[in-house]
Formats: structure tokens, C-alpha cells, sequence
């Protein structure tokens, strides 16, 4: 058996093993690369929805000191969600206003809670805890 025989033999499994190899490395580099997209997208939003929170807070406050209107909650929940869907229509999730209830719930004075800001463990959110732009108040 000649060298170039034993060559033809062994080369195409050879190949096949070192495409797949490749293709797997690939595979998984792609997928940090989209989930490294997807924590920076979801922080981003989370940053927004808290801006528009504190919109809604300040026009709330304007409308109260000016007009001597009170602004409702639910009218500060569809300002929130008017202003968010206007400046980023793409990526807003299905659950658009449960993300708004979560920000509510982790910024001291408003919504529900108050005084009383709930951690993002007991709202079963993992990114915020090890988000550094998160506020603390």
C-alpha cells in the first residue's frame, strides 16, 4: 500500500472532522457574540424605560404645579409606553409593559411600591444586579 492510497483513505473523514470542528467553533462563537448583543440591547431598553419613567414623573409634577392637574397612573404608563415605542419601535418586547412595571418597582418614590424598591432577584430579572449603570437611589 503506497502513501497516496493510504492519503485517499484517511483524508476525507479527516476533513469532515475538521469542518464539523470548525463549524462548531463558529456555531458558538456566534452565539456569544448575539447573546453579548442581546445584554446590551435588554440594558439599553431597561435604560430608556427609566428615562421615560422619570419623564412621565417630571410632566406629572409640571402638570400639577401648573395646572393643578393630577396625572393618573395609567396616563404616566401609556406616556411611558408612547415614548419608548416612539424611539425604539424595533426592539421592544412582547412584554413592554411588564419590563415598565419591573423599572417602576426598582426606582425609590414611584409606582406601586413607593418607598420601597424591590430587587431584581425577586422579580426573577438576573441582568440588573450585575448591570454598573444600574441607579441606586
Amino acid at each position: 500500500m503506497d502513501w497516496t492510497e493510504v492519503w485517499a483513505q484517511v483524508l476525507p473523514p479527516l476533513t469532515a472532522l475538521l469542518v464539523a470542528f470548525i463549524m462548531w467553533g463558529l456555531r458558538k462563537l456566534f452565539k456569544k457574540i448575539d447573546w453579548d448583543v442581546t445584554v446590551k440591547q435588554d440594558a439599553a431598553l431597561r435604560e430608556l424605560i427609566r428615562a421615560a419613567i422619570g419623564g412621565a414623573e417630571e410632566l406629572a409634577a409640571k402638570a400639577l404645579k401648573v395646572d393643578e392637574t393630577k396625572v393618573g397612573g395609567a396616563e404616566k404608563l401609556d406616556w411611558v409606553r408612547e415614548q419608548v415605542t416612539k424611539l425604539w419601535p424595533d426592539a421592544i418586547p412582547a412584554d413592554l409593559d411588564g419590563l415598565i412595571h419591573q423599572e417602576l418597582a426598582r426606582i425609590y418614590g414611584v409606582g406601586a411600591t413607593g418607598l420601597t424598591v424591590v430587587s431584581s432577584s425577586r422579580l426573577g430579572v438576573a441582568t440588573a444586579d450585575t448591570d454598573p449603570s444600574f441607579p441606586t437611589f
